[in-house]
């Protein structure tokens, strides 16, 4: 199965470093965590590391959702994501970042059904648009 990229932007009020420090920096603000994580009963934040993306439980243990690729700051970041999976089903995800616009591009679905594409096709537009609220936030703030 050749499942092509998944490409979500959002407009966001800000330059694009200050886009990217709210995406990386602020990540655990902004992350839905009541809806996206892998227990959401015990999950506490959500941390974006300099190699590793994961989510904290209420008793301090970390669930790697992924693996930080490569940062070019205010510019862009990729990692391979696998939340609740092994590192081996991860796909790359690119994220660029310009004035007032963010773009992600979600891509390498090999080993992942069309109900698992479909749910990110869901997902990206949801998560990203609480990112956007916190960059606004940011702006007014």
């Amino acid at each position: 199965m050749n499942l092509q990229p998944l490409e979500v932007s959002v407009d966001v009020p800000l330059a694009a470093a200050d886009a990217y420090d709210v995406f990386t920096t602020r990540f655990g603000e902004w992350w839905p965590l009541h809806k996206f994580s892998v227990d959401s009963k015990n999950a506490k934040t959500a941390v974006f590391g300099d190699r590793e993306i994961y989510e904290v439980l209420n008793d301090g243990t970390r669930a790697v959702w992924g693996e930080v690729t490569s940062a070019d700051p205010g510019r862009a970041v990729a990692f391979v994501w696998h939340p609740a999976r092994d590192a081996s089903t991860g796909q790359r995800i690119d994220v660029s970042f310009f004035p007032n616009r963010v773009v992600l591009i979600h891509r390498d679905w090999e080993g992942v059904d069309d109900e698992q594409r479909a749910s990110y096709e869901q997902g990206w537009p949801f998560v990203l648009g609480e990112y956007a609220r916190c960059c606004a936030a940011e702006r007014a703030g």
